[in-house]
Order: C-alpha cells, then sequence, then structure tokens
C-alpha cells in the first residue's frame, strides 16, 4: 500500500489538463496526525488529494501490578481521497482509502520481577520478560466531508476542515510472556513453575486472553478523523 502516494502524485499529473496543470500543496493536523497533502483538480465537480499522515509518542509507564514498561503510539497513513463538490463549491464529500499503520507496542523495560495476571491465571518471575503489540490491518476505506477547496478558480492560499471516518478493521492483539516462573491458577490457588514461552496452558491461556483483549478493542474499528489544512495553490 505504500506506493499510494508515488502512484497518487503521478495520478494527479497525468489525469490534469495538459494546457493547465493545478496543483495545491498544503500542511494538514488531524486526529491523524501531522501531514501533508498535495491535490488537482479533475473536473469542475471533483478533486483528487494524495496525502500522508504521521504522529509516533513513546511513554515509559507502571501498571497496576508494577510492572515496569516501554510504550510506544505510531500513527502512519498514506493514501488518496477523492473528494467530490456537488455544488462546484467549498463543500466536499470525501471517499477514498488509506495504507493504516497504526500501531501500539510495550514492553517490560528489561528482565525483572514482575507479576502478569489474565482472566485464569496470574504468572510471576524474577528473570522474565513481557511484550505486547496492537495493530490494524493495513488498508483501511475511508469516507467524510469538509469545507474548503486547494483547486479553485480565485486566490492561492486556501484553508480546509474534514470530519470523516477511517474503517480501519479489527484490531490484533499480540501478547508474549518469556523466561521461567510461577503460574498460580487464579479458581484453585494450584501453584507450579514453568517455562512461559513452551507451556502449552500458558500459551492457550495468552491466546484466549488476547482474543478478549480483541473484543474489547472492537470500538476502535471505526477511527474519527477531525482535521484542519492550510496551503498553496500553484
Amino acid at each position: 500500500m505504500k506506493p499510494l502516494l508515488g502512484v497518487g502524485l503521478t495520478a494527479l499529473v497525468l489525469t490534469a489538463p495538459a494546457q493547465a496543470i493545478d496543483v495545491a500543496v498544503g500542511a494538514r493536523i488531524s486526529t491523524l496526525g501531522l501531514g501533508l497533502e498535495a491535490a488537482t483538480g479533475l473536473t469542475p465537480k471533483f478533486d483528487l488529494r494524495a496525502v500522508i499522515n504521521g504522529f509516533n509518542y513513546d511513554q515509559d509507564f507502571e501498571d497496576d501490578q508494577d510492572n515496569e514498561y516501554e510504550a510506544k503510539l505510531k500513527l502512519f497513513t498514506i493514501g488518496m481521497l477523492a473528494d467530490y463538490h456537488p455544488f462546484e463549491s467549498v463543500f466536499r464529500l470525501t471517499g477514498g482509502a488509506l495504507s493504516n499503520g497504526f500501531k501500539v507496542t510495550g514492553r517490560t523495560k528489561e528482565a525483572q520481577t514482575f507479576e502478569y495476571e489474565t482472566d485464569d491465571f496470574t504468572y510471576r518471575s524474577s528473570n522474565g520478560s513481557a511484550d505486547a503489540k496492537f495493530d490494524f490491518p493495513s488498508f483501511a476505506p475511508y469516507l467524510g466531508l469538509g469545507w474548503g477547496r486547494p483547486i479553485k478558480p480565485e486566490g492561492n492560499f486556501w484553508v480546509s476542515f474534514d470530519a470523516g471516518v477511517m474503517f480501519q478493521g479489527s484490531l490484533k492483539a499480540d501478547l508474549n510472556i518469556r523466561g521461567t516462573g510461577t503460574v498460580t491458577d487464579n479458581q484453585t490457588g494450584a501453584t507450579r513453575t514453568v517455562n512461559f514461552e513452551t507451556d502449552p496452558t500458558v500459551q492457550a491461556d495468552i491466546e484466549n486472553y488476547e482474543g478478549d483483549l480483541e473484543d474489547d478493542g472492537k470500538p476502535y474499528k471505526y477511527w474519527p478523523v477531525i482535521g484542519l489544512g492550510l496551503g498553496y495553490k500553484f
């Protein structure tokens, strides 16, 4: 999906009339992060935009079981949007497709004494580590509306507003616990010592817990997009 931007920029040139190629470029800020866009007009009612957005955030945190983690949030999208201006004015309806790199990762800072609890078991270790990754399918359709038109008959500077939804699909959770330690059954209190990575009961429990987290992530299938843009038409 990442070649979308290159293909899109080529399309901006090839689809515009040879005698008058209007191209607008601008900067964006939105719930997808900071971004850039390039646009051209196809017809009096249709414009085409290539967009790229991104944002990274790192944070160390401690959970309610005193485990110390390094966490990273990554927002990255790139793709093409088609704007339909039904009244040939600044109002627009937008549809398109984005390559979605929305990802959250976390891991223990180092092998440490940690305690990790699922619905059925509690894991404890003095030399273990844990990590987690949450991401979404790479293809994400987009639908929205907005105001503003980079390609307009008069003036070079433009301002725009977008409101829409990125349909990013179902959350995928990937959890791992490494090292040796004890597993305690939360119902019976029975405790045994295991290698977390090779014990089938542990792996089955982690897989079930991943499913629970994926169910909790269902609201994020639909990512709201609110953004502002500012740019210049050449």
